[in-house]
């Protein structure tokens, strides 16, 4: 079946019969890199253009007073999820047990990767998928010193480690259009994302 009639037959099911015009075209993202951006604003514009909020810090006290903002900017009955090894007093001790009710969920990549703004997770122990992927806010921490220009470079790197339970990319906010090409954001995860990258580490 044709793709544009297929796309009427959904939308009439759905109640929307309005036209709406010719599908349009994917984005066409540049093939490379300019030599006078450096990876960090890269990373930065490639990110927000993913939907992803990220704001540079100095260190890691700052990034978690940060978090701590974001939660209590949420109500008195937010709750953060996060791993253990993230848990400081200072986040305000409104812990969820299961992320799944999280108003946040707190987790820190291993590495980003510029060209996509994306970043990538190696979950092992107590680092696990349910804080990056359950809760509606996803908060992630990212050490400036890991961040990579591409996704080669950084599988080199996972080449050389051992293998975890999961590796996870994440590139940006969940959204699927796949019904009468509507947009809806955190279908499949988080509908928001927020990032800190930290320039001391």
């Amino acid at each position: 079946m044709e793709r544009e009639a297929f796309v009427r037959r959904i939308s009439a099911r759905l109640g929307d019969a309005a036209s709406r015009g010719p599908a349009l075209e994917p984005p066409v993202l540049p093939p490379t890199v300019g030599e006078d951006e450096g990876l960090i604003p890269l990373f930065t514009r490639r990110a927000a253009e993913a939907g992803v909020a990220v704001d540079r810090v100095e260190t890691r006290a700052d990034a978690l007073e940060a978090v701590a903002g974001l939660l209590a900017g949420r109500g008195e009955a937010a709750t953060l999820a996060c791993p253990e090894d993230l848990r400081r007093p200072g986040l305000g001790g409104r812990w969820a047990s299961d992320p799944r009710m999280a108003t946040v969920g707190l987790s820190e990549a291993d590495w980003g990767i510029a060209v996509t703004g994306g970043v990538v997770f190696r979950h092992e122990g107590s680092r696990g998928r349910s804080c990056s992927l359950l809760p509606a806010t996803v908060a992630i921490l990212l050490p400036v010193s890991r961040l990579r220009l591409d996704l080669a470079a950084v599988l080199r790197e996972v080449a050389g480690l051992p293998a975890p339970a999961c590796i996870t990319f994440m590139t940006g906010v969940s959204h699927s259009a796949d019904i009468a090409s509507v947009t809806c954001r955190g279908v499949h995860g988080p509908g928001e994302v927020v990032l800190w990258l930290i320039d001391g580490e």
